[in-house]
């Protein structure tokens, strides 16, 4: 697996600062907090994006910020990948040493999801606890990228 251990970690096309990471990765990031739950959690979901759009485009060598990742559907049409198959594609590639982060990540990206206005209103699962998982579980992916 190849990590970046540079100050920033890399991004094809742009940088994420360490800075960043840090401030979000903290023990007790000023948004948790704050009870900024929701957008904590979107956050979290769109970091692990990022990395792994990232990481698919060092893989493939295609810059996917710039061009769009396709993959098949149920169906077998080509659609634009989203998170779902990002993860899939890099537990794919990575098999068997990325499973239990590809685990974790799908457990952000399901509780991201839980934000959705409609879920909000029927779910008790959005919370404190959640969000502090949910960014345990981010800094876990990121160390496989040598980001944290």
């Amino acid at each position: 697996m190849k990590t970046s251990k540079s100050k920033d970690a890399k991004l094809t096309g742009t940088r994420l600062p360490q800075t960043v990471i840090c401030g979000i990765l903290n023990p007790y990031p000023v948004w948790i907090l704050c009870r900024f739950i929701n957008p904590s959690l979107i956050l979290a979901g769109s970091i692990l994006e990022a990395v792994l759009i990232d990481w698919l485009s060092e893989i493939k060598g295609v810059d996917f910020f710039k061009k769009t990742y396709m993959v098949k559907d149920d169906k077998g049409k080509d659609k634009p990948a989203d998170l779902n198959d990002y993860i899939n594609e890099i537990k794919y590639i990575e098999r068997p040493h990325w499973m239990e982060e590809a685990n974790k990540a799908h457990a952000i990206r399901k509780k991201r999801n839980l934000v959705h206005a409609k879920l909000c209103m029927k779910s008790n699962e959005i919370n404190e606890e959640v969000c502090r998982e949910v960014i345990g579980y981010l800094k876990d992916v990121l160390k496989t990228r040598g980001a944290v």
